[in-house]
């Protein structure tokens, strides 16, 4: 239990996922079985949520831009109306 304590600590001040190996009661074992299970699902959900992040910013600078060009040719318009 110590060791698997002590790996839990590294993990919560930050340091990357060590590889949980632990021996011993089976009461141990199981919990360090549940942990690596818990991080490896932590570290997919990260993962689609940089994936997701990555559409939003892509999509936000695609509309932005297909919003700007008729916005352009509509002041265009505007303008050359204004001059006449």
């Amino acid at each position: 239990f110590k060791r698997l304590a002590q790996q839990t600590r590294q993990i919560d001040a930050g340091d990357e996922a060590p590889d949980i190996d632990i021996r011993g009661a089976t009461e141990a074992v199981e919990i360090a079985d549940a942990v690596k299970g818990l991080l490896e699902r932590v570290g997919e959900e990260q993962g689609r949520t940089k994936a997701a992040l990555t559409s939003a910013r892509d999509f936000a600078s695609v509309s932005a831009h297909e919003l700007r060009t008729p916005l352009t040719a509509m002041r265009t318009n505007l303008e050359v109306l204004a001059t006449l």
